[in-house]
């Protein structure tokens, strides 16, 4: 496994593609506070994320051209790794999966954070190679998320299935034997543990509907947010409360709901803060501290 942190804050990006892109880059329209679903208005209107309000047109240009330039940066470091595999004689035995933890919304409906459901956020790009079992160029609208990839691995590797899984093998699909529409539905989940108070949340995909639910307060009814990505791609329509949609909104509520406990993952999360916060000031109060430059640049990046 290779991680890089890149496309990722601060947006420091080399030079000749900051500059290619700030000739191309285009600066996406903004989605009013009264706009967004609850959810997303409550999440902006916290003390803590007044960040993500608005910048001004020329400072969004600025950082989409770096975010898109870091995007383009890492694309040649993967490059560099499938080099290697060429020259080792192995790529032609060997899956590769290039895959993301999380997207950014990076200026997309005026929102620069990744803690939403917007597809900006959520959508995670995948491209897998596998010379022979997945045909070259092809591409697949089946819905997968990052826990389908353990189950993947241990297909393609041809180990012994856990009984436990939560993820599905997308080899089927690869090799043919599954078709796009036998992969219709995932789940995400989110919870900002530095937000006070904490806000569970959970999100069902199934074909071109998405839904969300969370819950401010123990006891407080779950708020909805219901979107058609067919229709409505850019999400600014917010479907939830049309009249018209109450059988899928239900149909999709009482699927994402189904064993989810709001106050359980609270009491967790809280256990979770407060373990971490002990051994933080154990490690800051006993520990040695070493002293590091705020911002590590690539030697190419100094120009």
């Amino acid at each position: 496994m290779v991680g890089y942190i890149l496309p990722h804050c601060p947006f420091i990006a080399p030079p000749e593609l900051f500059d290619y892109y700030m000739d191309k880059i285009d600066v996406p329209p903004v989605k009013e506070m009264a706009q967004h679903p609850a959810q997303v208005r409550d999440y902006l209107s916290s003390e803590k994320r007044n960040f993500d309000t608005y910048l001004s047109e020329e400072r969004t240009r600025v950082t989409r051209a770096s975010y898109y330039a870091l995007c383009e940066y890492t694309d040649t470091l993967v490059g560099k790794v499938l080099d290697s595999l060429d020259e080792s004689g192995l790529a032609d035995n060997t899956l590769v999966i290039y895959c993301s933890d999380h997207g950014d919304m990076a200026g997309e409906l005026g929102l620069w954070t990744k803690g939403t459901y917007y597809e900006g956020s959520v959508g995670v790009p995948m491209i897998a190679r596998l010379p022979g079992v997945i045909p070259e160029a092809s591409t697949s609208k089946a819905l997968c998320s990052i826990m389908d990839l353990g189950p993947t691995l241990a297909d393609i590797a041809g180990a012994e299935k856990l009984p436990n899984w939560d993820g599905i093998s997308l080899a089927p699909l690869w090799r043919g034997e599954k078709k796009d529409d036998d992969y219709n539905e995932i789940f995400s989940e989110y919870l900002d543990e530095k937000n006070d108070p904490h806000v569970p949340s959970r999100m069902i995909r199934c074909g071109p509907w998405k839904l969300w639910v969370d819950q401010r307060a123990p006891g407080d009814e779950l708020s909805v947010a219901l979107f058609n990505l067919d229709e409505d791609p850019e999400e600014w329509h917010d479907l939830a409360d049309g009249p018209e949609y109450a059988e899928i909104k239900k149909k999709l509520f009482d699927r994402v709901t189904a064993g989810w406990d709001p106050e359980y993952i609270r009491s967790q999360t809280a256990r979770l803060v407060e373990d971490r916060g002990f051994i933080s000031s154990w490690a800051m109060g006993d520990l040695p501290r070493r002293t590091l430059p705020e911002t590590i640049v690539p030697p190419e990046m100094n120009d």
